[in-house]
């Protein structure tokens, strides 16, 4: 059987790059697969042969570093351990796609294949796999490292009839034309004739994320393909993800967004102002021991005390959260007593017994809205405001059924209005430690003393109000 020609050659390989069953042929830099250790040498080798010949069968034009040698050189040996390799590489060869792997240990001693997929000039890899190599099950592994070459097709698309052309010159042995020092030009048109192409020709302009400071105007779902971050997630701040020029998950660990989470804040703190009432009640007897009167007052005074609270939202931009705040505001009530007694004479005795302090519970509602000064960053001072329901019960007084029998102040409600500033500092995208102090005016009748009923004799003082609160607290976000 005579021995194909040159030309015979690579008018088997144009045809297999240009035939339709082989639309999906792309010309792709494949080294030597690079052992982590001289005693993987053996194995590596083996695996860097599997993936060539996978990558092969899958119509793909494989350019192993025999083949591109007599254009870079040496350039191309341990290239998994040498900064800059293959981004310095592959503007001089007709392949826009490398892909390079080294072979590892785990720590228990297992085998894995760091494998990176790069385009062009960028020495950032465009996709990074880290892939276990279980013995037995090599072919899995080889599998694998297939499905990523297709994802990576599948973002930048098909390189251009010439640089497929040239690169099976290339593999043929003709070399590459003219060989002179490359320059990023606009690749050639497809009809060109392939004896007219230079490595300037072959240059493809870089696919994937630009530099950092440069905005990446890729769509955001490419952007974002396969780290696990959602759009939602960067509502707000997408274009300094854009500028970034990072991996969208590094991007989220060093800036942690708040968009597009559940918040769900955990605090305890002190109150201080109106937290705590008090109630004086008091009823009058006759003669007979008929009660003739009743009265009382009842109204805020300060105090220091501890609260604590829950906070539940939503974070729909990176600068902002809504939400709602149920707090528990421990304080005391203070409960006085008292009866006048008419005498036959028309004198009257005044019996007060002494205050009775009783333990209770203030409920605090605030739906509040939080914008973030500063939305990205580990530190990220806040503002926040809200209208605030703080709710009390009645007083709780055993009395008999015979005189005196007071009346007992109702429940209710204080209405006020807060505002607030603090601190999150975000050890990660997830969670997050903060302080900060608000301020509450407190409005309507039960922020005032109120009294109620009818009592002769001299009242006693009412409590005095200062009209507000002051509350300090600290505590943990967490983000869902």
């Amino acid at each position: 059987m005579p021995i194909p020609s040159r030309a015979t050659r690579i008018a088997g390989l144009l045809a297999l790059a240009l035939s339709p069953p082989a639309l999906a042929a792309e010309p792709l830099l494949v080294p030597e697969f690079t052992p982590a250790s001289p005693s993987d040498f053996a194995l590596a080798g083996m695996l860097g042969g599997q993936v060539r010949d996978r990558l092969l069968a899958d119509g793909h034009i494989v350019l192993t570093e025999e083949v591109v040698a007599p254009v870079v050189g040496a350039a191309l040996e341990g290239c998994a351990n040498r900064p800059g390799c293959p981004a310095d590489v592959l503007p001089r060869l007709p392949a826009r796609l490398a892909v390079v792997t080294l072979i590892g240990r785990t720590p228990d001693g297992g085998l894995i294949g760091y494998v990176r997929l790069f385009v062009g000039a960028d020495e950032r890899p465009a996709l990074a796999r880290d892939l276990p190599i279980l013995p037995g099950q090599e072919g899995l592994f080889v599998d694998q490292v297939s499905a990523a070459v297709r994802e990576l097709l599948g973002m930048v698309g098909p390189s251009a009839d010439p640089v497929i052309m040239a690169a099976a010159r290339l593999i043929s042995g003709q070399g590459l034309p003219n060989a002179t020092a490359p320059r990023p030009v606009a690749p050639p048109a497809p009809n060109e004739d392939l004896d007219s192409l230079t490595p300037e020709d072959l240059d493809p302009a870089p696919v994937g994320p630009p530099p950092p400071g440069t905005l990446d105007s890729r769509p955001l779902t490419d952007i974002l393909a396969n780290t696990g971050i959602m759009p939602r997630h960067v509502l707000g701040s997408e274009q300094s993800l854009r500028k970034s020029g990072v991996d969208p998950r590094d991007w989220v660990y060093r800036n942690s967004p708040h968009a597009g989470r559940l918040t769900v804040d955990v605090q305890a703190g002190l109150g201080i102002g109106d937290i705590e009432r008090s109630a004086d009640l008091r009823a009058t007897l006759d003669a007979e021991g008929n009660q003739v009167e009743s009265w009382y007052q009842e109204g805020p005074f300060y105090a220091r005390r501890p609260r604590g609270g829950i906070f539940v939202g939503y974070a729909p931009a990176t600068m902002i959260d809504f939400g709602l705040f149920f707090g528990i505001q421990y304080s005391n009530r203070l409960l006085t007593t008292g009866v006048a007694r008419q005498q036959t004479d028309g004198t009257t005795e005044i019996i007060t017994n002494p205050a009775q302090p009783l333990q209770a519970l203030q409920v605090l509602l605030q739906p509040r809205i939080r914008a973030y000064l500063v939305p990205l960053g580990p530190a990220k001072p806040y503002l926040f405001t809200a209208p605030e329901f703080r709710i009390f019960d009645a007083y709780k007084l055993e009395q008999s059924a015979v005189a005196p029998v007071y009346t007992v102040p109702r429940g209710g409600t204080m209405f006020g209005w807060c505002g607030g500033g603090g601190l999150m500092i975000d050890p990660g995208p997830i969670i997050g430690l903060f302080a900060e102090g608000a301020y509450t005016r407190l409005f309507g009748e039960r922020s005032d003393p109120q009294q109620s009923g009818v009592w002769s004799s001299p009242l006693p003082a009412p409590p005095i109000a200062t009209h507000n609160t002051i509350a300090v607290s600290g505590g943990v976000q967490f983000r869902i």
